[in-house]
């Protein structure tokens, strides 16, 4: 595979934002996109920001909201949800177009992880102590909350529109997990020990999801080479990844245009897309 890797996301220069970290993107269109993460100013206090595509550019559609903007979900133009941290608690907030609106999910430790949507009236939302939230158009609820899992739900994908994969970390073990929402129960998928390693994951239909995490060959397993799996309908194919990368966010638009935000070699903040 082959992918074009962009220093500090290609939107803005290391003098003007040099401390920044993009954590999730998302896009209702190729000229509708956002990006999330936060900045530090003078290195120092982090505030949380929002980038918006246009179709042409990048540009700064939001600055200084909470200390970190973790997750995004672009629905429509119009109907975008976020995921902003700060002192400790996480608040979900729904941009309509016009303005920001704030929902509060009360999460056991108030923190949320990511949040993923299948159409306007069904969403989730994961975050600590293996909590589950689902979005029915009016209100958030408590779908799934078990603090005994000792795992932290990281990213959740949907694909269909009753089942979803969450990837969760167990804080024990350390290993990564995958986790099956089938539309009632949430169980673990205990014969993902291969993918342990996967960290984001993204589906764009029920046979075209995509994951990226880390494969640990068997001469070498204390060193992981970055990949990415993607699913056919049939069967996970293991591919190359991009080099010395750590990703946060991924987001499919179609087979042939993904991207993918994170770090690469420790502090540069990097944006990569697919495009063969």
């Amino acid at each position: 595979m082959e992918w074009e890797e962009y220093p500090y996301g290609g939107w803005f220069g290391e003098e003007d934002f040099g401390d920044i970290a993009l954590f999730d993107i998302s896009f209702s269109g190729p000229n509708d996109g956002w990006c999330v993460g936060n900045y530090a100013y003078e290195h120092q206090k982090r505030y949380g920001i929002i980038l918006r595509y246009d179709g042409e550019e990048w540009y700064l559609f939001e600055e200084n909201l909470g200390e970190q903007v973790s997750s995004v979900y672009t629905l429509t133009t119009d109907n975008v949800w976020f995921n902003v941290f700060e002192g400790g608690k996480s608040t979900l907030y729904n941009w309509n177009g016009k303005e920001l609106i704030e929902y509060y999910t009360n999460t056991p430790n108030d923190g949320l992880s990511d949040i993923d949507f299948y159409s306007s009236d069904n969403g989730l939302a994961v975050g600590d102590l293996a909590v589950v939230y689902h979005w029915n158009g009016s209100f958030w609820e408590e779908l799934y909350y078990d603090p005994l899992a000792f795992t932290i739900f990281m990213e959740v994908s949907f694909d269909t529109p009753t089942t979803a994969y969450i990837v969760g970390e167990n804080w024990v073990t350390g290993e990564n997990e995958l986790w099956r929402y089938d539309g009632g129960d949430i169980v673990r998928l205990r014969d993902w020990q291969e993918y342990k390693s996967v960290r984001i994951i993204d589906f764009i239909s029920q046979d075209n999801g995509w994951i990226f995490g880390y494969y640990y060959p068997d001469h070498d397993p204390l060193h992981g080479i970055p990949c990415t799996w993607h699913w056919n309908g049939d069967d996970w194919i293991l591919e190359e990844g991009p080099d010395d990368m750590v990703g946060y966010g991924i987001y499919c638009l179609d087979y042939y245009n993904i991207w993918i935000v994170g770090m690469k070699g420790g502090p540069l903040c990097c944006s990569w897309r697919y495009m063969p």
